[in-house]
């Protein structure tokens, strides 16, 4: 008969239940470190996930013992013992929650657009630029505490279907944008979607001529590399600069600085 049971687990009980991980899938130690991250940090939610157990091995739960271990913050846990081995088979076969999802569950609309905006937004303010990975469905809703004008923005944009480029990077630029000044914001978005009343020395026509040019392009532009672009056209724009080219320097012996928006 199945035994289940509610325990604390500390790096002394992990360690133990360890001794009985005979025959388990490879440990992938960046995911351990990454759950340590969490469980430092508070990020760590007793939800009624369990540790599976057959008595004499380990079934499932390695990464989390692990990680208790690395952390070295005990964790409230679910014990189920005695199953049948061959259970294994059938553990995480379904598809994970995303940040999406998440969005979804406490009332968000259009959350797969919102869950990437608020990533990239996190990213330009931090400086940051490398791709997020295992990223936290809790952080996402940090996130969107932390920045939740970019809810208005995607809201806003979401009728315009985004084609010209990564929608993520409009709605992120527009956020950006309208912390400094909001009328701008919608007509400087509103002149890159649809290309009106523009003149060839425009920041904007350049930007515009940009994004055209690469979704023709089978070498695709970077999502911060295309970021890049949007905030040196706002910057020139709103100092009223006539310019002849719209570059941004990621590389090589005149690097550039990522640019902030003015």
């Amino acid at each position: 008969m199945n035994q289940i049971r509610e325990i604390i687990i500390t790096p002394e009980v992990a360690r133990s239940m360890l001794e009985k991980n005979n025959s388990n899938r490879p440990l992938a130690k960046p995911w351990v470190s990454e759950l340590a991250s969490r469980m430092k940090k508070g990020e760590w939610l007793f939800n009624g996930d369990t540790i599976r157990m057959n008595g004499s091995n380990l079934i499932d739960g390695q990464h989390r013992l692990h990680a208790v271990i690395e952390s070295g913050v005990a964790i409230r846990a679910i014990i189920v013992d005695n199953l049948d081995f061959c259970v294994f088979k059938t553990i995480d076969d379904g598809r994970r929650r995303s940040a999406s999802d998440t969005l979804s569950v406490i009332g968000e609309k259009n959350t797969s657009n919102l869950a990437a905006a608020l990533t990239v937004v996190d990213c330009y303010y931090r400086q940051s630029f490398t791709r997020p990975r295992n990223r936290s469905n809790i952080l996402v809703e940090e996130l969107l505490q932390k920045y939740p004008g970019v809810r208005e923005s995607v809201n806003k944009l979401i009728s315009a279907r985004v084609k010209i480029t990564v929608p993520s990077v409009v709605h992120a630029s527009h956020y950006i944008f309208s912390e400094l000044s909001p009328s701008e914001a919608d007509t400087f978005i509103d002149q890159v979607l649809s290309g009106d009343s523009l003149q060839a020395d425009d920041p904007v026509f350049l930007l515009r001529s940009r994004l055209i040019e690469n979704l023709a392009s089978k070498a695709k532009l970077q999502k911060f590399y295309v970021l890049a672009l949007f905030i040196k056209a706002w910057n020139h724009k709103r100092l009223g600069s006539k310019i002849k080219f719209l570059r941004y320097r990621s590389d090589g012996d005149s690097k550039e600085g990522f640019p902030v928006a003015v």
